[in-house]
């Protein structure tokens, strides 16, 4: 990695934020996943990944780089670990992230309302597009709360 690279990886970490204790959040672009996004190498890799590369080493091939504390922005290579894929879903299952058990509501990794917005969003009766607006959400997330297709569980 260039030091070009590297400063602009290192503009994006947010070691200030409380989030978990000592995690370092990506504040750069992001996955629909939720997971940060960094250009390196003619390609968009995961942020955490480039992080492991970048402060502790090679990742051997076809191996994960998991999160201790389950924070998918997480940069910080002391809650990273290495691990096969078998390694990474017996540890999704052990913290009850399988989806028998899904995260739901403001705790699901892209989570961009909270369980108190959705009464008020689905009883609106503004256009989807003004109430969007107000959350800080696209109008088709809107669609999707009054539907019920999504934060059905509320």
């Amino acid at each position: 990695m260039t030091p070009i690279q590297l400063r602009r990886f290192i503009s994006n970490i947010d070691t200030t934020q409380k989030h978990n204790g000592s995690c370092w959040i990506w504040t750069g672009p992001r996955f629909r996943s939720g997971y940060g996004m960094f250009h390196y190498a003619g390609r968009h890799m995961r942020a955490h990944r480039v992080a492991w590369f970048v402060m502790v080493g090679k990742i051997p091939k076809g191996m994960h780089v998991c999160h201790v504390c389950d924070v998918p922005l997480c940069v910080n290579p002391s809650h990273l670990w290495v691990g096969d894929h078998e390694q990474n879903m017996k540890d999704m299952v052990r913290k009850g992230r399988h989806r028998s058990n899904p995260l739901r509501g403001h705790l699901a990794t892209n989570a961009k309302l909270r369980e108190v917005d959705i009464i008020p969003i689905r009883i609106d009766p503004r256009f989807h597009k003004e109430i969007a607006k107000d959350y800080g959400v696209s109008a088709g997330l809107i669609s999707r709360v009054k539907t019920r297709r999504a934060w059905a569980h509320v």
